[in-house]
């Protein structure tokens, strides 16, 4: 679909995500794993001491009660491997239970590629893993890529109520196959929670990439709608992000709008950078501040500062 004739790209963005896998990957040695697949009383207690471990990575209708559903098919790519099933009571939805030493889609046990793995974080290309480790390329570029299958912020965040209300979104500009991209991405209390790939920086662009997070984050919590987001100035950032969140305050990186003012402001600068620091600093009185800077720029200097635009969601 052509993006630039799309009256609501912020739609279409939606329709090719899916929510929530439905397999639970449950940590397991291999040598225990028989004892579990045969023996239903074992399995439950080991299922439900793991639950009680770690309940973030269950259903929250878990709690409510399950039975066993029975077996995966046996895999033809992976000797004939099997998997529990388990269905949640109180939902009918089915899951599941993929032990932690074998990897997604059974393409391998997790020790017979983990290392082959591991070489692509420095960029070691699929030929020579397939000469060192065997296979084929395919084979390594495909394992590589099912990481990126599963959702950043399903995997980081499990309960609703821990979805950040205050974001940070920038794009980082580089190439790919000697075409320029960016990698539109989205950061909340120190963690990174969406790093989408983007054709260009333009905002229907922007939003396509912007929105990944936001319907992950939707399959969290369909109500999920952040308060504010920082942004560095860009036109294009802030429209993006107004048209996934239409009630989001889009606020300007204090250090952008600073810069900005160095530049442009340059007969009053010495005096105005003292006054400008103090404003960030400031924590109550921050708007009030923010508006005194305003006007000592407007009135002392050109109108090439920009603070006035740069902060007008802030008023």
């Amino acid at each position: 679909m052509d993006e630039n004739n799309n009256p609501d790209f912020k739609q279409v963005i939606c329709v090719h995500r899916v929510g929530g896998s439905k397999t639970i990957c449950m940590p397991c040695v291999e040598a225990e794993y028989p004892q579990l697949l045969e023996d239903n009383t074992v399995f439950k207690e080991y299922l439900d001491n793991m639950h009680l471990l770690n309940p973030e990575i269950f259903p929250k209708d878990m709690g409510n009660g399950y039975v066993l559903d029975g077996f995966t098919e046996p895999s033809k790519k992976l000797e004939y491997f099997r998997m529990r099933r388990i269905k949640i009571l109180e939902t009918g939805e089915v899951y599941t239970i993929r032990p932690s030493f074998v990897m997604p889609y059974m393409i391998a046990k997790t020790e017979d590629v983990e290392k082959a793995l591991y070489l692509r974080k420095y960029a070691v290309h699929d030929e020579a893993l397939t000469y060192v480790f065997g296979r084929d390329d395919r084979y390594w570029n495909r394992a590589e890529r099912s990481f990126g299958r599963n959702s950043i912020v399903g995997t980081t965040i499990k309960e609703s109520e821990k979805l950040p209300q205050d974001l940070v979104a920038d794009e980082k500009v580089t190439n790919f196959n000697g075409d320029k991209i960016c990698i539109a991405e989205t950061v909340a209390e120190g963690c990174v929670l969406g790093a989408a790939v983007c054709k260009g920086n333009e905002t229907t662009q922007l939003t396509e990439g912007y929105g990944i997070f936001a319907v992950e984050a939707k399959n969290v919590n369909p109500k999920y709608e952040p308060e504010t987001v920082n942004t560095d100035g860009s036109t294009s950032t802030q429209a993006a992000w107004k048209a996934i969140f239409s009630n989001i305050l889009v606020i300007r990186c204090f250090l952008h709008a600073f810069l900005n003012i160095r530049n442009y402001c340059k007969k009053q600068y010495t005096k105005l950078k003292q006054k400008i620091w103090h404003v960030y600093h400031a924590k109550q009185i921050f708007f009030s501040k923010n508006q005194a800077i305003k006007r000592i720029c407007f009135v002392k200097s050109t109108r090439r500062c920009g603070i006035r635009q740069s902060y007008s969601s802030m008023q």
